[in-house]
């Protein structure tokens, strides 16, 4: 007797995205169908284990739905509760922020499925295009392990509701007993149906209903379902471009702040470092006065730093930085020594937007008094300092931090003094060349021997400033 799984395709050739049978069904008894409105008969005349519809267009659908009264009213009550799902008053809008829009889909949503769908086990889940992971955003019936299960939109080992959001077609499961890619969702659930959510030709995300009964969904109910996951998908991306202007209006101030307070904090911390030095041990409570002046400042940078990790913000990716890791770059601390604004300036713009912990001193001595009371993993510092030149600027403040990377700084000018050359028979590895692009700066911080990366190939991801 064949024991093979019987898998009915829906595939019209007139869809963009032509379904090949999954290799995850092995080698399935497969029936293809290319005409939706004759998928009913061989639904309801043979037992398929599962049932898997390419995308199609929206106009055959409706002719399909259209044949009755009743479903006509039924697909015009869902256009209806799709319009409904983010609508607001205008005097409610200013008032309320993406969180509170979430609550109130994820509310519509939940009502809508049951009175019109009734389907009372769902699950609805988001997809991170960064990661490929398909976030829960609403869950109801489903067991804890279920709602909180990890899934990514891959095509095996992530159950149905990988398979779909990878695919992008619908899959109708009739038996879950004997359903190769089924996980369990609702307890002693028998049958699911799951559709891709598509916006802007993309999937954004999965809808998944579940059944205690065998053959708990008809071809008609799957339908219905695409019908109204267009709906959901048009609202949830809606939120989403909203959520993503939001994050970008607040990442702009969050940059702004940087801008403006980095150079003051700047001043400060080098004129308290430069006290603490000169302040006699006999006094303990002026250094401790000046050190926690000194720890007050970083702390005012870091709390900036962490609204933006709490906003989960990533920054956007500059031009010439692809196959480069930027998430090695965060907290890692960085003094930079040199007597040009601009450049002091341009190494905030640069690195404070990728969370590293950024200081600068516009002389010599201001940069070894900050190097004297705090670590650092990286130190950049210009060959021609006010008062410090070339050679010596790299001994003293390799002598200070041996463990820091070093990296000098210099225009194009002839160095007479050859301190270039010196550095580099003593260990110097790095040099940058004024103007410097971002890409040799990347260079410099995350090359061979990174102190971002440990010897076992894992990034640090906080330095710990003494």
């Amino acid at each position: 007797m064949d024991q093979r799984p019987r898998i009915l395709i829906i595939d019209d050739p007139r869809s963009e995205c032509r379904l090949p049978a999954p290799s995850a069904l092995g080698h399935a008894d497969v029936t293809r169908v290319a005409d939706p409105s004759a998928a009913w008969d061989y639904f309801r005349e043979t037992p398929y284990d599962a049932v898997i519809v390419a995308p199609q267009p929206l106009i055959d659908l409706r002719l399909t739905i259209q044949q009755s009264e009743q479903r006509q009213q039924k697909l015009e009550a869902l256009h209806r509760a799709g319009t409904d799902l983010t609508a607001l008053d205008t005097d409610q809008i200013p008032e309320m922020n993406v969180q509170t829009r979430t609550e109130l889909l994820k509310q519509n949503l939940t009502r809508s499925i049951h009175d019109l769908l009734h389907f009372d086990i769902l699950e609805i889940r988001l997809l991170n295009r960064q990661t490929g992971q398909l976030v829960p955003l609403l869950a109801e019936g489903m067991t804890e392990e279920a709602a909180n299960r990890t899934l990514y939109a891959r095509p095996e080992g992530n159950g149905v509701t990988g398979y779909v959001a990878a695919t992008g077609h619908s899959y109708l499961c009739p038996d879950t007993t004997i359903d190769p890619l089924y996980l369990q969702g609702a307890h002693a659930a028998r049958s699911s149906l799951t559709v891709p959510l598509i916006a802007q030709n993309e999937v954004i995300g999965t809808f998944n209903v579940e059944s205690p009964k065998p053959n708990g969904f008809s071809l008609e109910d799957l339908q219905f379902t695409e019908l109204f996951s267009r709906e959901i998908a048009q609202a949830l991306h809606t939120l989403q471009l909203l959520s993503a202007q939001q994050t970008c209006t607040v990442a702009e101030s969050i940059n702004a702040i940087h801008r403006e307070i980095a150079m003051p904090v700047d001043e400060l911390l080098t004129m308290a470092s430069g006290l603490l030095d000169r302040l006699s041990t006999t006094d303990p409570d002026a250094v401790s006065t000046v050190q926690r002046i000194i720890q007050s400042a970083r702390t005012i940078k870091q709390n900036i730093h962490k609204v933006g990790d709490d906003l989960n913000m990533s920054p956007v990716r500059p031009a010439g930085t692809k196959g480069i890791n930027l998430t090695l770059l965060k907290g890692l601390r960085i003094l930079v020594v040199d007597n040009e604004e601009r450049v002091r300036q341009s190494a905030h713009l640069f690195l404070d937007r990728f969370g590293c912990l950024v200081e600068t001193a516009p002389t010599g001595m201001e940069g070894l008094a900050l190097a004297r009371n705090a670590t650092y993993d990286v130190i950049l510092a210009d060959i021609k300092l006010p008062d410090l030149r070339g050679y010596e600027t790299y001994c003293r403040f390799r002598q200070l931090q041996p463990q820091s990377r070093m990296v000098l700084v210099t225009g194009f000018d002839y160095d007479a003094s050859h301190s270039l050359i010196k550095a580099r028979q003593d260990g110097l590895r790095f040099v940058l060349f004024k103007p410097f692009r971002l890409e040799k700066l990347l260079d410099a911080l995350l090359g061979p021997g990174s102190p971002a990366i440990r010897k076992d190939g894992t990034p640090v991801t906080q330095a710990t400033p003494t």
